[in-house]
């Protein structure tokens, strides 16, 4: 086989599962280590992009219990599969989680962790602030890309800022926003690319295309 049939097979996975103790129960005697010593468990993914490639590290998880690590291994590594490649890219500027908008700060890669600060309105219990880290395997989260103007519950968004809503729309241009979501007719878009100029795509749930690119699409 030469390595361009044996790139088809690609990428390839592989785990490593570890065990480790840290310590024992409090007030524990240590005549009887075995029982009372705690285990933990550490799970880590690799994946090979092609032949030539070296092992990656794509995700790195502490399990407290070593037989429930061995149980849920496997359906870590299908989650893994199913989003590889789906990572952030370069120019990701935003991104939705929970039906909330963030600004995109900072990636977590053996995590597999967004984390940013929300430009919607948005409080974290835990770190009292509107941050957030959000594990991509575990929840639903979308990228969007840098110019790219995204309409969402009502309101519009671009580079990290919320630059409108359906009622500044229709009151400053008359355009209801199902027309924004479909940018259609044509005179819909272009009066778009006029109030957005550095805006080169948009993205709705019910369309997607270009702005100020009419020629790409």
């Amino acid at each position: 086989m030469n390595k361009t049939e044996a790139n088809k097979h690609f990428p390839l996975w592989k785990v490593e599962l570890g065990e480790y103790v840290y310590g024992r129960d409090s007030g524990a005697p240590w005549s009887d280590p075995e029982n009372d010593i705690r285990k933990s468990g550490t799970v880590k993914y690799y994946s090979k992009a092609d032949v030539d490639s070296e092992w990656k590290l794509e995700y790195s998880e502490g399990i407290g219990k070593f037989d429930y690590a061995l149980h849920k291994t496997a359906i870590t590594l299908a989650e893994l599969q199913i989003h590889y490649g789906m990572e952030p890219k370069e120019n990701t500027s935003m991104f939705e989680y929970k039906d909330k908008m963030f600004v995109f700060e900072h990636w977590c890669d053996d995590q597999k962790c967004v984390c940013g600060t929300a430009i919607d309105e948005f409080y974290n219990d835990y770190e009292e602030d509107n941050t957030v880290k959000a594990d991509i395997i575990k929840s639903t989260v979308f990228f969007y890309d840098k110019d790219c103007l995204v309409m969402k519950n009502g309101k519009f968004y671009l580079n990290g800022k919320m630059v409108g809503t359906k009622e500044e729309i229709k009151e400053k241009h008359g355009i209801e926003y199902y027309q924004a979501e479909m940018m259609y007719p044509e005179d819909i878009r272009k009066k778009f690319c006029e109030l957005f100029p550095e805006a080169t795509s948009y993205y709705s749930w019910s369309a997607t295309g270009y702005l100020n690119r009419l020629d790409r699409n």
